[in-house]
């Protein structure tokens, strides 16, 4: 595994806290760079892009991928790369 973004540990660690927590552990956490958000949200899809190409012939797909290539075939990608270059 390589290093990753700040905002990408965050999602990381809040995904699997419930509401309550996640936002206790957000107000600790303090704050965070906007630019560095919008930079995870392409980088987090075409990573979880990457990991499909090197396993497409697995048969255990996580259900996390399905949302990346869901980015991809929605235009949300798209709109998030726009969002990037504002």
């Amino acid at each position: 595994m390589g290093v990753g973004t700040r905002d990408s540990d965050l999602r990381n660690v809040t995904s699997s806290l419930k509401e309550e927590a996640k936002e206790v552990f957000l107000k600790e956490y303090g704050s965070f760079a906007v630019k560095e958000k919008l930079i995870d949200e392409v980088v987090s899809v075409l990573v979880a892009l990457t990991f499909f190409i090197d396993n497409r012939k697995s048969n255990d797909i996580p259900p996390w991928l399905n949302e990346a290539v869901e980015n991809v075939n929605s235009g949300e990608l798209e709109e998030r790369l726009d969002r990037l270059r504002l």
